[in-house]
């Protein structure tokens, strides 16, 4: 009997070659399943369905679980004639205490992040479990999990953050260690004031705040802005990176940016790109050209938004170059119109100024 003859070189490669070409198939496949799923239980999943009472009987129906606290075994008090579920559970206020925590599809770290809470922000929270609390964002009511531990009691703010990102400080001096920051958007209250104690011309002024220090107040405003500063404030996010669910300079997608803009201003909008779209504080503007467009208006494509800076110009956070870019609203289109026809694109103007 002859002995095996061993194999060549060449087809060793050969067949080294195509397994590692099946593992990097497996890996983009996978990478691409679990983005699929992320997305799925922000936009999809988390559309809870209920059974409805009306009257006096049960029907089908679907409520939103983003903007409602329902889910399978309870819902809020206020659900109690709308859903049939085992609890009904009551909510207490509470702020977030901390710069930023996420809010999640689940009480775990390694849920999908939904959205983001910043320091100050109201919640009503609906339960506590093992560390996690169930809650709702008051201002917008985006609804998810994030840590008890970061909620507490909070004074009546009197100051929002109007600058990117702010570090906060044990002292009213500049050249110490940061010991924490806060993000644009953040509501606080600032309870003293005090001149640095490291001389400087111009004088800087620090502006103190309980259980975070002082952070230079310039960085807050007592009044909200108007549009042409809340512009200037957004423009300097162009660079900051995408992050699905972000609110911060940290990271910021695409509807928490157009939201930011409006929250400066004084104005609460939905979170997500839908809700914006279809929110009644919203004109729209029909037949329109680019040229036509006026800052601060909000143009919508299926599943992005856009903020108007010019006519002609927008700024928006997007995932194609995973960051905040300005640039004219043509390129945008063009790269956006294929397969897609101009009834897909909204443009959205504040009521009253329509």
């Amino acid at each position: 009997m002859k002995p095996a003859l061993a194999p060549k070189l060449t087809d060793l490669l050969d067949h080294t070659l195509l397994f590692k070409n099946m593992v990097s198939c497996f890996l983009g496949l996978q990478e691409l399943y679990i983005k699929v799923c992320d997305v799925a239980t922000k936009c999809g999943s988390m559309v809870t369905v209920g059974r409805i009472k009306q009257k006096g009987r049960a029907v089908n129906n679907t409520l939103d679980g983003r903007i409602h606290v329902i889910r399978d075994d309870a819902a809020s008090e206020n659900l109690r004639n709308i859903v049939s579920r085992s609890k009904y559970l009551a909510p207490s206020e509470r702020h977030l205490i901390e710069p930023m925590v996420p809010i999640l599809a689940q009480p775990s770290p390694n849920a999908a992040r939904l959205t983001e809470l910043l320091y100050g922000d109201e919640v009503d929270v609906y339960e506590e479990v093992v560390g996690w609390a169930w809650v709702q964002r008051r201002k917008d009511r985006y609804v998810g999990y994030c840590k008890s531990d970061s909620l507490s009691q909070m004074a009546k703010p009197n100051c929002i953050i109007t600058a990117p990102l702010v570090h906060a400080y044990a002292e009213p001096n500049f050249t110490k260690t940061p010991i924490s920051k806060l993000y644009c958007g953040s509501e606080v209250r600032i309870t003293r004031k005090l001149p640095s104690e490291r001389p400087s011309q111009p004088v800087i002024e620090f502006g103190y705040i309980e259980g975070m220090g002082w952070i230079e107040t310039s960085h807050a405003s007592q009044i909200r802005l108007k549009l042409p500063e809340a512009l200037l404030v957004v423009k300097k996010f162009v660079g900051t990176p995408y992050l699905w669910g972000g609110r911060t300079y940290d990271g910021i997608d695409c509807s928490g940016l157009s939201q930011l803009l409006y929250h400066l201003m004084g104005v609460s909008i939905p979170r997500d790109t839908d809700h914006q779209q279809g929110s009644s504080q919203f004109g729209s503007i029909t037949g329109f050209s680019l040229s036509e467009t006026r800052a601060g208006d909000l143009l919508f494509f299926p599943g992005h938004v856009v903020i108007v800076t010019e006519p002609g110009r927008c700024v928006h956070a997007q995932a194609r170059t995973m960051c905040v870019k300005e640039e004219a609203l043509k390129d945008v289109l063009s790269r956006r119109e294929q397969g897609m026809k101009m009834d897909d694109v909204t443009l959205k103007r504040l009521s009253g100024a329509v």
